[in-house]
This record gives structure tokens, C-alpha cells and sequence, in this order.
């Protein structure tokens, strides 16, 4: 047996981890608010563990780095295992947000609606938000020859149209459009008392892509997300000036290489080609996404639905022993060693020590 065979491949053992907490949102035994958050915390791990772990192996190939790690795995052999295991994970997650949450947050009157499903009060509702508050600050960017195409904000979504004028439908024109980040993604939509119903705001944004098209139709949309490399060169020993040199990498950053790009599942092979052309990018990094893209939203559904707190885990009371409160604790620290496990101790006798060593002091100085 070589000796690679004793050790795990630290990313792919990191994609373990994070499957492990996948599992979390798949237990029936959860409250089904809890687990549609570990659904999100998944998806905001998997974010990170891209733009910095995935990003620093494309970089070792970028410049012919082919030592192997411990477990005898070359970067491009590491890229290639966790492009494979990531591409099972997230149909993993889409399944279970498909199949088994969304039915479930449903039966509990909990709604992420489409726009087709908006009563007309909550359209009315919809409609003077995006007239008076998204319209504004929404900027259409149409990409030809005497435009190029702009910078896409990194984990940002967008939507990908395709277009043409009203009187020449064969000559087609490529734009996207960033859904603003000014505003929750997350919209509660007016309703009965305990309804939970939202819709999420890049819904909306493609529900009104018309009026920022005037003269215009659109002949296809489709959502899609870059994720860039964030990880940071900086060498501290050569760099003359620190504060300057993390400037410039961070400058560098916002047009760094893309990474992984999301897409909707639905998405055309032209449209699609096009936008991989323009990004410059590959399609070992292409994920097809059956649902709503960045699952990191669920938090924050979860924070916004009003009286389901059974749905969630009972609050958790640290353990307080009311005799270090009731005395002098050096007193007691003299009598004996004072052993807090926190979080589940309290905190509060700390705050009390350092309140107490803070009035002897006080004194001493006084004296």
C-alpha cells in the first residue's frame, strides 16, 4: 500500500463535510424552518470553498503546479474529483429544495410565489414597489461592437436577454441586467392575517424586463451568476507599502477569472454560448441550476416568516449558576477553580468578573 493511501484529499474531505451538512436539511427529525437554513448554509459554504480553495487550484495550474498533495493527487486530478463531486451535490440540493421543502413550507402556508401567482392585491402591491423603488436604480447593458461587455459583479445575479428591434427580428442582440442589491432579495407580499407568502426580487425584475427595452422584444431570458477567484496574493515581505499592494489585489479581484458560472437549466445552447464566450470561461464550469439561483436567500425567508416560531428550534437558554453572581468571585476563584463551557454556560459571569477586577482596581488606585 503506497503511502498517499493513508490520507484524504483535504477539499474533497471539506465536500464530505459539507454534504454532512446537507444531510442536516434532508432530517425529517428538524424543524422544517432549520432546515431549509441548512440548505442555505450549504450553498453559502460551497460559495467560499469555490472562490478560495477551487480558485487557488486553478491557479497552481495556471502555472504548471503538478506536485501532488499527501493523498497523491495532482491539482488537475483534484479539480477534476471535486468538479464531480460538487456537480452531484447541488443536483442534491435542487432535489431537496424541490421535492421535499418546497411542498413542505407549502402545507405550512409558507409560499414562494411566481409571479403568475400573485393575487391582485399583491400584484398591485409588486407593481408600485418596482415602479417607485427598482426602476430607478436598474441599469440594462446592451453588448455589440461599440459596447463591450461590462463588468459582472462577482456572486451577483443576473439575467441574460436576448432582443431585437420590433421591425427586424433576425438580427439579434445580446444585454444583461444585475438585480439590484440595494433591496432584500426576499419580498413579503401583502396577505391575511399568518400568511406567509414572498417572491424573490429577481422575479420581479424579470417579470418588468419590457420597460427597460423600449422598441424592443425579447426574444429570451435567463438567470445566471458569476463567481470569481478571491483568493489574495500578497507578498508582505516584497510589498513596499502593504496598505497600496492589497488595493491593487482587490482591485485585480473584481475581474478576477471566473470560476463557476450558474445558470438556469432552461437556458438555450446559443444563448448559453454566448454568455461562456463573453465571460471567457469554460464548461467544466458551467452548473445548470433547477430552481432559483444562490440558495443563501433561505436565511433570510426563514427570518421573514411571522408566527411559525414551532418551526424552528426552542431558543437556547445557556446554564447560569446563580452563586457566582451572588458574591465576590475572587472570593470564590480563592475557594476554588470556576470551570465555564460556553455557549452552554452563560456568559454573563465573565462579564461579571471583569466588572468586579475592574472596581478593585478602581480602589487600589484611589488608595
Amino acid at each position: 500500500m503506497s503511502e498517499a493511501a493513508n490520507f484524504t484529499n483535504r477539499e474533497l474531505s471539506w465536500l464530505s463535510f459539507n454534504d454532512r451538512v446537507l444531510e442536516e436539511a434532508r432530517d425529517k427529525e428538524n424543524p422544517l424552518l432549520e432546515r431549509i437554513k441548512f440548505l442555505g448554509i450549504t450553498a453559502s459554504n460551497l460559495d467560499e470553498f469555490f472562490m478560495v480553495r477551487v480558485a487557488s487550484l486553478k491557479k497552481m495550474i495556471s502555472v504548471d503546479f503538478e506536485k501532488p498533495d499527501a493523498a497523491g493527487l495532482s491539482p488537475k486530478e483534484q479539480l477534476q474529483q471535486i468538479g464531480e463531486v460538487t456537480h452531484k451535490m447541488v443536483h442534491k440540493q435542487y432535489n431537496t429544495w424541490n421535492r421535499t421543502l418546497v411542498k413542505l413550507l407549502n402545507e405550512e402556508g409558507i409560499r414562494l410565489l411566481g409571479m403568475d401567482e400573485l393575487s391582485e392585491r399583491q400584484r398591485a402591491f409588486v407593481h408600485h414597489f418596482f415602479e417607485q423603488e427598482v426602476y430607478p436604480v436598474v441599469t440594462p447593458m446592451a453588448v455589440d461592437s461599440s459596447r463591450p461587455f461590462p463588468l459582472i459583479v462577482n456572486t451577483s445575479i443576473n439575467i441574460a436577454v436576448l432582443i431585437h428591434k420590433e421591425n427586424n427580428p433576425k438580427k439579434k442582440e445580446f444585454a444583461t441586467v444585475q438585480v439590484p442589491t440595494v433591496f432584500d432579495r426576499v419580498i413579503k407580499l401583502p396577505g391575511a392575517a399568518g400568511q406567509n407568502d414572498f417572491v424573490l426580487l429577481e422575479d420581479i425584475v424579470k417579470y418588468y424586463l419590457s420597460r427597460f427595452f423600449i422598441g424592443y422584444e425579447i426574444k429570451e431570458t435567463a438567470f445566471y451568476r458569476v463567481m470569481r477567484n478571491m483568493d489574495m496574493d500578497v507578498a508582505e515581505k516584497d510589498a513596499s507599502d502593504l496598505l497600496k499592494e492589497i488595493e491593487e489585489q482587490l482591485r485585480k479581484r473584481e475581474r478576477s477569472n471566473v470560476i463557476r458560472l450558474e445558470v438556469d437549466a432552461e437556458i438555450s445552447k446559443h444563448l448559453l454560448k454566448k454568455l461562456v464566450k463573453l465571460l471567457k470561461g469554460y464548461d467544466e464550469d458551467i452548473y445548470y441550476i433547477k430552481g432559483p439561483l444562490d440558495f443563501t436567500f433561505l436565511s433570510k425567508l426563514a427570518g421573514k416568516v411571522e408566527g411559525k416560531s414551532e418551526l424552528e428550534f426552542a431558543p437556547f437558554r445557556p446554564y447560569l449558576d446563580a452563586n457566582l453572581m451572588r458574591s465576590n468571585m475572587f472570593d470564590q476563584i480563592r475557594g476554588r477553580d470556576i470551570f465555564l463551557h460556553h455557549p452552554y454556560d452563560s456568559f454573563d459571569p465573565v462579564i461579571e468578573f471583569v466588572r468586579q477586577a475592574a472596581g478593585m482596581r478602581r480602589c487600589l488606585r484611589l488608595r
